[in-house]
């Protein structure tokens, strides 16, 4: 099943990578990373955001022309929440968008360059910190659409309620 705002839910099959490290090195958590990155901002329906805010944007080159590039799937959800939604406290949507930035960031690294491998126990704790604070951002995307007006008749399902897995 698909959201309007997410290609994949995952529910029941989470890509093989998004585990708990197995060994502690650093090709292990960069996967896990890559996967996460997938999930989460690779996962962002495009399509959700047509006729609400502009999918594109335009950036002025040095020779004057003028380049028009899509906008990424962090800036358009960070720009349609800006756009729709008023925070009393707009502390927990900035960090929710800041965490899947960094998980971006994270990503990109690796995913562009070789990187040497090498054993580090810390990537446990690394790995732990990271899914908690992705969980707290999916988290609070979640609450921030269902406590949306129109959506007064949806009942999430008991599980996302409870914050449990399923």
């Amino acid at each position: 099943m698909t959201h309007p705002y997410s290609k994949e839910t995952y529910v029941g099959n989470p890509p093989p990578e998004f585990s708990w490290l197995t060994k502690p090195t650093r090709s292990e958590y960069n996967s896990f990373i890559h996967a996460l990155d997938k999930m989460i901002s690779e996962n962002i329906n495009r399509d959700f955001f047509k006729g609400k805010i502009d999918l594109n944007e335009e950036t002025e080159l040095r020779n004057g022309k003028v380049r028009i590039i899509d906008k990424g799937s962090l800036k358009l959800l960070d720009e349609y929440l800006k756009k729709y939604w008023r925070f009393p406290d707009s502390k927990p949507k900035n960090e929710m968008i800041k965490t899947f930035k960094t998980i971006r960031a994270m990503r990109q690294k690796p995913a562009h360059q070789i990187i040497d491998d090498y054993y580090d126990s810390g990537y446990y704790k690394r790995q732990r910190n990271l899914i908690y604070k992705a969980y707290e951002g999916i988290r609070t995307l979640r609450l921030i659409l269902t406590n949306h007006p129109k959506a007064k008749s949806y009942v999430p399902p008991k599980l996302l309620q409870e914050g449990r897995i399923a």
